[in-house]
Protein backbone atom coordinates (compact mmCIF):
# COMPACT_ATOMS: atom_id res chain seq x y z
CA UNK A 1 0.00 0.00 0.00
CA UNK A 2 1.52 3.15 -1.05
CA UNK A 3 2.06 5.59 2.07
CA UNK A 4 -0.63 8.06 0.54
CA UNK A 5 -3.43 5.70 0.32
CA UNK A 6 -2.92 6.07 4.28
CA UNK A 7 -3.59 9.64 4.23
CA UNK A 8 -5.71 12.25 2.19
CA UNK A 9 -4.21 15.01 0.58
CA UNK A 10 -6.63 17.51 -1.63
CA UNK A 11 -7.53 20.93 -2.19
CA UNK A 12 -9.82 23.52 -0.41
CA UNK A 13 -13.00 23.96 -2.95
CA UNK A 14 -13.50 27.79 -3.36
CA UNK A 15 -17.69 28.72 -2.92
CA UNK A 16 -19.61 31.21 -2.30
CA UNK A 17 -21.87 31.33 0.89
CA UNK A 18 -24.50 33.43 2.49
CA UNK A 19 -24.35 36.93 0.93
CA UNK A 20 -21.78 37.49 -0.87
CA UNK A 21 -18.84 35.50 1.17
CA UNK A 22 -16.46 33.42 -0.02
CA UNK A 23 -15.20 29.94 1.59
CA UNK A 24 -12.40 28.12 0.81
CA UNK A 25 -13.77 24.44 1.63
CA UNK A 26 -11.95 21.36 2.14
CA UNK A 27 -15.09 18.90 2.70
CA UNK A 28 -17.37 18.14 2.06
CA UNK A 29 -17.31 17.94 -1.34
CA UNK A 30 -16.46 16.39 -4.17
CA UNK A 31 -12.62 14.79 -2.82
CA UNK A 32 -14.33 14.15 0.45
CA UNK A 33 -17.50 14.15 2.70
CA UNK A 34 -16.63 14.52 6.35
CA UNK A 35 -13.53 13.32 8.51
CA UNK A 36 -15.61 12.40 11.35
CA UNK A 37 -16.57 13.99 14.00
CA UNK A 38 -16.00 16.80 11.46
CA UNK A 39 -19.04 16.73 9.15
CA UNK A 40 -17.58 20.82 7.47
CA UNK A 41 -14.68 23.06 7.62
CA UNK A 42 -14.20 26.34 5.76
CA UNK A 43 -12.03 28.68 5.69
CA UNK A 44 -13.93 31.81 4.99
CA UNK A 45 -13.65 36.16 3.66
CA UNK A 46 -16.09 38.39 4.33
CA UNK A 47 -15.99 42.15 3.26
CA UNK A 48 -18.18 44.68 5.17
CA UNK A 49 -20.76 43.83 1.65
CA UNK A 50 -21.53 40.63 2.98
CA UNK A 51 -22.27 38.49 5.32
CA UNK A 52 -24.57 35.27 6.20
CA UNK A 53 -28.39 36.20 6.71
CA UNK A 54 -30.48 34.69 9.31
CA UNK A 55 -30.64 30.80 8.57
CA UNK A 56 -31.81 27.36 10.77
CA UNK A 57 -29.21 24.52 11.97
CA UNK A 58 -29.30 21.94 14.05
CA UNK A 59 -27.75 18.52 15.48
CA UNK A 60 -23.92 19.97 15.42
CA UNK A 61 -21.48 22.11 17.42
CA UNK A 62 -19.98 24.97 15.53
CA UNK A 63 -16.51 26.79 16.13
CA UNK A 64 -15.65 29.87 14.77
CA UNK A 65 -12.03 30.90 15.05
CA UNK A 66 -10.96 34.31 13.76
CA UNK A 67 -7.94 34.74 11.88
CA UNK A 68 -8.30 38.57 11.28
CA UNK A 69 -11.34 41.25 11.96
CA UNK A 70 -14.23 40.02 13.64
CA UNK A 71 -17.99 38.75 13.62
CA UNK A 72 -21.33 39.66 14.81
CA UNK A 73 -23.10 36.99 16.01
CA UNK A 74 -27.19 37.04 16.90
CA UNK A 75 -29.45 34.00 17.59
CA UNK A 76 -32.59 32.85 18.49
CA UNK A 77 -31.86 32.06 21.66
CA UNK A 78 -31.19 35.81 22.64
CA UNK A 79 -27.81 35.64 22.57
CA UNK A 80 -25.90 38.91 20.50
CA UNK A 81 -22.00 38.95 20.54
CA UNK A 82 -19.07 39.72 18.56
CA UNK A 83 -16.01 37.29 18.98
CA UNK A 84 -12.44 39.30 17.71
CA UNK A 85 -9.32 38.63 16.12
CA UNK A 86 -7.19 35.83 18.25
CA UNK A 87 -11.18 34.72 19.76
CA UNK A 88 -13.46 31.80 19.24
CA UNK A 89 -17.05 31.39 19.34
CA UNK A 90 -18.96 28.16 19.85
CA UNK A 91 -22.56 27.76 19.16
CA UNK A 92 -24.51 24.48 20.23
CA UNK A 93 -27.15 23.94 17.78
CA UNK A 94 -28.09 21.16 19.01
CA UNK A 95 -32.07 20.74 18.73
CA UNK A 96 -32.20 23.89 16.88
CA UNK A 97 -31.13 27.19 16.38
CA UNK A 98 -31.53 30.24 13.77
CA UNK A 99 -28.53 32.80 13.61
CA UNK A 100 -27.30 35.29 11.92
CA UNK A 101 -23.09 36.24 11.02
CA UNK A 102 -22.46 39.82 9.90
CA UNK A 103 -18.38 41.20 9.56
CA UNK A 104 -17.88 43.85 12.76
CA UNK A 105 -15.03 45.53 10.94
CA UNK A 106 -14.27 47.22 7.27
CA UNK A 107 -11.66 45.23 5.22
CA UNK A 108 -11.95 41.67 4.89
CA UNK A 109 -12.90 39.46 8.17
CA UNK A 110 -11.03 36.01 7.85
CA UNK A 111 -11.44 33.16 10.20
CA UNK A 112 -12.29 29.14 10.34
CA UNK A 113 -15.49 27.58 10.82
CA UNK A 114 -15.96 24.16 11.99
CA UNK A 115 -18.64 21.89 12.57
CA UNK A 116 -18.48 18.98 14.73
CA UNK A 117 -21.30 16.56 14.75
CA UNK A 118 -22.97 15.88 17.93
CA UNK A 119 -23.35 11.89 18.55
CA UNK A 120 -27.31 10.93 18.39
CA UNK A 121 -27.80 10.61 21.96
CA UNK A 122 -27.10 14.57 22.04
CA UNK A 123 -29.19 15.48 18.80
CA UNK A 124 -31.40 17.17 21.25
CA UNK A 125 -29.57 18.94 23.31
CA UNK A 126 -30.44 22.80 24.32
CA UNK A 127 -28.82 25.21 21.88
CA UNK A 128 -25.79 27.25 23.52
CA UNK A 129 -23.22 30.01 23.09
CA UNK A 130 -20.18 30.74 24.13
CA UNK A 131 -16.96 32.97 23.58
CA UNK A 132 -13.18 32.43 24.53
CA UNK A 133 -11.19 35.48 23.63
CA UNK A 134 -7.43 35.20 22.82
CA UNK A 135 -6.37 36.16 26.19
CA UNK A 136 -7.06 32.64 27.40
CA UNK A 137 -5.71 30.70 24.68
CA UNK A 138 -2.48 29.11 25.42
CA UNK A 139 0.65 30.25 22.90
CA UNK A 140 4.01 28.71 22.92
CA UNK A 141 7.31 29.48 20.87
CA UNK A 142 10.40 27.96 20.45
CA UNK A 143 13.02 28.06 17.89
CA UNK A 144 10.95 29.44 15.04
CA UNK A 145 6.97 27.26 15.85
CA UNK A 146 4.51 29.20 17.42
CA UNK A 147 1.64 26.91 18.09
CA UNK A 148 -1.56 28.10 19.65
CA UNK A 149 -4.01 25.96 21.16
CA UNK A 150 -7.56 26.76 20.52
CA UNK A 151 -9.00 23.66 22.05
CA UNK A 152 -8.05 20.90 23.98
CA UNK A 153 -9.24 19.35 27.45
CA UNK A 154 -7.93 22.08 29.41
CA UNK A 155 -8.49 25.04 26.97
CA UNK A 156 -11.16 26.43 25.19
CA UNK A 157 -14.65 26.24 24.53
CA UNK A 158 -16.54 23.41 26.17
CA UNK A 159 -17.87 20.75 23.71
CA UNK A 160 -19.95 17.67 23.32
CA UNK A 161 -16.97 16.19 21.37
CA UNK A 162 -13.20 15.27 22.76
CA UNK A 163 -11.37 17.71 20.09
CA UNK A 164 -7.56 18.65 20.04
CA UNK A 165 -7.66 22.10 17.43
CA UNK A 166 -4.25 23.87 17.20
CA UNK A 167 -3.02 26.96 15.15
CA UNK A 168 0.19 26.48 13.89
CA UNK A 169 3.27 28.68 12.66
CA UNK A 170 6.51 27.94 11.13
CA UNK A 171 9.58 30.27 10.72
CA UNK A 172 12.11 28.54 8.59
CA UNK A 173 11.61 25.79 11.18
CA UNK A 174 10.21 21.57 11.75
CA UNK A 175 7.23 20.34 13.20
CA UNK A 176 6.21 17.29 13.30
CA UNK A 177 2.04 16.81 13.70
CA UNK A 178 1.42 13.50 16.04
CA UNK A 179 -1.87 12.29 15.21
CA UNK A 180 -2.70 9.96 18.03
CA UNK A 181 -4.21 6.59 18.29
CA UNK A 182 -8.23 6.70 18.75
CA UNK A 183 -8.62 10.14 16.70
CA UNK A 184 -9.26 11.57 13.46
CA UNK A 185 -8.14 14.82 11.51
CA UNK A 186 -6.49 16.71 9.78
CA UNK A 187 -4.06 19.83 9.16
CA UNK A 188 -5.38 22.72 6.54
CA UNK A 189 -3.16 24.91 5.06
CA UNK A 190 -3.38 28.53 5.69
CA UNK A 191 -0.62 30.72 3.92
CA UNK A 192 2.83 29.88 3.21
CA UNK A 193 4.15 26.79 1.63
CA UNK A 194 5.93 23.73 2.80
CA UNK A 195 6.66 20.28 2.40
CA UNK A 196 5.18 17.37 4.81
CA UNK A 197 7.17 13.73 4.15
CA UNK A 198 5.58 10.37 4.88
CA UNK A 199 6.95 7.29 4.58
CA UNK A 200 9.18 8.92 1.68
CA UNK A 201 6.83 10.18 -0.62
CA UNK A 202 6.88 14.45 -0.53
CA UNK A 203 3.93 16.75 -0.17
CA UNK A 204 3.04 19.42 -1.43
CA UNK A 205 1.72 22.24 1.76
CA UNK A 206 0.79 25.40 -0.17
CA UNK A 207 -2.56 27.55 0.36
CA UNK A 208 -5.82 25.51 0.53
CA UNK A 209 -3.90 22.09 0.90
CA UNK A 210 -5.22 19.92 3.22
CA UNK A 211 -3.86 16.37 4.70
CA UNK A 212 -6.72 13.82 6.37
CA UNK A 213 -5.92 11.10 8.59
CA UNK A 214 -9.49 9.04 8.15
CA UNK A 215 -8.43 6.43 10.51
CA UNK A 216 -7.81 5.20 14.10
CA UNK A 217 -4.28 4.34 14.01
CA UNK A 218 -0.89 6.82 15.43
CA UNK A 219 0.42 9.02 12.71
CA UNK A 220 3.50 11.10 12.58
CA UNK A 221 3.81 13.49 9.69
CA UNK A 222 7.04 15.98 9.64
CA UNK A 223 6.51 18.95 8.17
CA UNK A 224 8.85 21.94 7.41
CA UNK A 225 8.22 25.21 5.86
CA UNK A 226 9.81 26.86 2.68
CA UNK A 227 9.85 30.01 4.61
CA UNK A 228 6.90 30.79 6.50
CA UNK A 229 3.95 28.55 6.98
CA UNK A 230 0.41 28.87 8.72
CA UNK A 231 -1.78 25.92 9.23
CA UNK A 232 -4.11 24.11 11.74
CA UNK A 233 -4.06 20.81 13.04
CA UNK A 234 -7.32 19.17 14.30
CA UNK A 235 -7.88 15.76 15.83
CA UNK A 236 -11.64 14.66 17.03
CA UNK A 237 -12.57 11.38 18.70
CA UNK A 238 -15.16 9.87 16.23
CA UNK A 239 -18.89 8.78 17.08
CA UNK A 240 -18.68 6.20 14.73
CA UNK A 241 -22.16 6.57 13.93
CA UNK A 242 -24.21 7.45 10.47
CA UNK A 243 -23.69 10.93 9.35
CA UNK A 244 -26.86 12.49 7.45
CA UNK A 245 -25.87 15.78 6.23
CA UNK A 246 -28.47 18.42 4.37
CA UNK A 247 -28.05 21.40 4.07
CA UNK A 248 -27.94 23.69 7.27
CA UNK A 249 -28.85 19.89 8.95
CA UNK A 250 -26.78 17.67 10.54
CA UNK A 251 -29.14 14.31 11.66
Amino acid sequence: MSSLEIITVLQAEEKSEGSGARVLRPFPGSQLSYVDPFVLMDEFFVDASAGFPEHPHRGFEAITYMVEGGFIHEDSAGNRATVEEGGLQRITMGKGIRHSEAPAFEGENHGIQLWVNLPKALKDTEPGYEIVPKGKLKVEKVNGIRIKTLVDEDIGPSLQTPIEYRFVELNNAKFTWQAKKGFKGFIYAIDGGGVAEFEGEKIELTKGTAVVKDHQEDLELPIRSNNKLKFIELLGRPHNEPINMHGPYVD
